[in-house]
């Protein structure tokens, strides 16, 4: 199968890029020049070339099968207004979808987020919950959502969103709370907590979730929205525990620092959709995946 990759110079990207042409496909890597919102051609991580963006977008994806669309935007503060994500998260996946329908592709795989489902919901996410999202951010990608659902509803193209917890792994930067846990231990300093820990977060190894995109292409299920998780989430403690142990330390090392108020936020993903449509569970034990992640390049 012939799968284009928007995005694919990125995080994620990478990863489902490689597990992608591991599995036998015929990667077209997809990204944007500097400055552009012109989609075109790029080798691992290069800008598209002059020559490439003469070329409209159908002509790119003329003979693809599938398309995978994680060129996004993503939450950088807050406050950032909606205007600024709807040309990357809105009108960008729009005219993706123009012209995956124009030539004829059969399948739209959108990456989506846990952030279009609200902030304050304390138990895990089920992806019909009814409550809208409480970000900037999450409305965009709902909004980039809704495009799916209308192109495809038309019937030639199938397509789904996939709603991504927080994920971690080779490449993250650190950003996060579990990969700065990770990043400490790398450098010998214990994981520290407010307060017990209590607060629940979904982290997800970034391997598990390019499986995910294999398998969102490969298995043509009907459901426009699926849920890719740890599926339950973890505690602050229970990540600065794992943490610890990967790195070689004892949980006792773990510094909990105390408070006034105690976070007891519980934010996690119901994935026992992407179980039943997909056959996808992530495979990787949380000590596992701090542990590969410890053992790679940061």
């Amino acid at each position: 199968m012939r799968v284009a990759v928007t995005g694919a110079s990125g995080f994620i990207g990478g990863h489902v890029t490689e597990r992608l042409e591991r599995a036998g496909h015929e990667v077209l890597a997809l990204g944007r020049a500097a400055g552009s919102a012109t989609l075109g051609p790029i080798d691992r991580g290069d800008p598209p070339s002059e020559s490439a963006s003469d070329r409209t977008l159908k002509q790119h994806l003329e003979g693809t099968d599938a398309i995978v669309h994680l060129a996004a935007r993503t939450q950088d503060n807050p406050a950032t207004p909606l205007s600024a994500y709807l040309g990357p998260n809105v009108v960008l996946t729009e005219k993706l979808l123009e012209a995956a329908w124009a030539v004829g592709i059969g399948r739209f795989v959108l990456a989506s987020s846990r952030m279009v489902y609200p902030s304050w919901i304390s138990e895990p996410i089920p992806e019909d919950c009814p409550h809208p999202p409480d970000t900037f951010y999450g409305l965009s990608k709902r909004t980039a959502e809704d495009l799916v659902t209308l192109y495809t509803s038309k019937g030639a193209m199938t397509g789904v969103s996939l709603r991504i917890g927080q994920v971690f792994g080779a490449g993250d930067r650190g950003r996060g709370v579990l990969p700065t846990f990770i990043e400490g231990v790398r450098r010998g300093v214990p994981p520290s907590i407010a307060g017990s820990g209590a607060a629940v977060r979904d982290f997800v190894d970034v391997r598990d979730v390019a499986a995910a995109f294999q398998l969102a292409i490969e298995v043509p299920t009907a459901v426009p929205a699926i849920n890719i998780g740890s599926g339950g989430g973890y505690t602050i403690r229970e990540m600065a525990e794992a943490a610890a142990i990967a790195g070689g330390m004892d949980v006792e090392a773990v510094i909990s620092t105390p408070v006034e108020s105690e976070d007891r936020s519980h934010y996690s993903l119901d994935c026992s959709l992407a179980r039943s449509e997909l056959g996808w569970s992530s495979e990787r034990t949380l000590v596992e995946s701090i542990r590969d992640r410890l053992a790679a390049e940061v």
